[in-house]
């Protein structure tokens, strides 16, 4: 799980956030901007939710994503500044992917978030590989078995070992 979340959290948006340096930019109009809020038992975070349009050699695409970090957090006024900036109807300027046209993102720009994710979750990934390594150490050279004097009996110079309970 650690793994799973380093990859679609951290890593993952830093990879195509470094691979859209080269994107063309475009203009883009905004069709739908909001903040979505997302509750549940551990209380409520906030995520920027702007749709758009755009054309990209003759066809006309439609665009969801403001960056590649698709997170929610707690602090609805500064995703409320993000959406004040893009107003529906207004117009920004976009990147796309010129090899996947379907592909575009207002901002490259994403932050710390996935850098900071990509570090704590590091070190569920490294705690689990270390506890299969060891694990896998262990079980293939056993340590000695204790045998207490009062558990056994030596039979034919063979030693059997007899349960303390039935």
């Amino acid at each position: 799980m650690g793994g799973f979340s380093t990859w679609q959290m951290g890593i993952s948006p830093i990879l195509q956030s470094k691979a859209a340096e080269t994107w063309p930019e475009i203009p883009c109009t905004i069709t739908k901007s909001f903040v979505e809020s997302h509750s549940d038992s551990d209380g409520t975070t906030y995520s920027v939710e702007i749709r758009f349009s755009y054309e990209w050699e003759g066809r006309e695409y439609f665009g969801e994503d403001y960056t590649f970090s698709d997170t929610s957090s707690s602090g609805r006024a500064s995703k409320k500044e993000i959406v004040d900036r893009y107003p529906e109807g207004s117009t920004a300027t976009c990147f796309v992917n010129p090899d996947a046209p379907y592909q575009a993102v207002i901002t490259r720009d994403m932050g710390f978030v996935p850098y900071a994710v990509t570090a704590f979750t590091s070190i569920f990934v490294f705690v689990g590989i270390g506890l299969i390594f060891f694990g896998l150490k262990r079980k293939a050279a056993p340590g000695p078995i204790a045998v207490t004097t009062d558990q056994e009996e030596v039979l034919d110079g063979e030693r059997e070992l007899t349960p303390a309970s039935g």
